[in-house]
């Protein structure tokens, strides 16, 4: 009688610093990426003493503007990884690298912001609802660029 050993390996799927499924994680770094570029269209705050005048909607200025290219750049690079027709020249090879870099960028844009706002002009109360929402949907999209597979762990994989 015959035995056949089972030399097959079990592998998971590549997982992100965050645990999450690769297609959730897509769609976190999509909808944080809309959210961050909707709120430049929103007041950020109630005061024009702050620099740059951030009380206007529609009306996109100053660290808004950054924090728009910064948005649609990630947003960009989410929808190269759903293979959306068009975008392939962005990343040809469907890397994570860019996703996290574009949105590592918006979140710190955001983030430098509110967090500005809120020290010159003496507290969270004079954030307006535009600075939570690019604070919130900045951060969402970070954490999903986080929970995509990272390519490996030598520099030769990351490029």
């Amino acid at each position: 009688m015959a035995t056949t050993e089972n030399t097959a390996e079990i592998t998971a799927p590549a997982r992100g610093l965050i645990a999450l499924p690769q297609t959730a994680a897509r769609a976190l770094v999509a909808v944080g990426a809309v959210a961050t570029i909707a709120s430049t269209f929103m007041s950020w705050t109630y005061t024009a003493t702050f620099p740059g005048d951030l009380t206007y909607y529609g009306s996109p200025a100053g660290l808004q503007i950054l924090d728009l290219v910064a948005g649609a750049i990630t947003l960009l690079f989410a929808l190269t990884l759903f293979g959306v027709r068009g975008l392939r020249w962005l990343n040809p090879a469907g890397a994570t690298a860019p996703v996290v870099l574009a949105a590592g960028s918006a979140f710190a844009v955001s983030w430098f912001s509110a967090i500005a706002i809120a020290v010159d002009l003496k507290g969270l109360v004079a954030l307006d609802p535009g600075a939570y929402v690019t604070a919130i949907g900045s951060l969402i999209a970070l954490l999903g660029a986080l929970a995509l597979p990272s390519p490996g762990n030598t520099f030769k994989d990351w490029v």
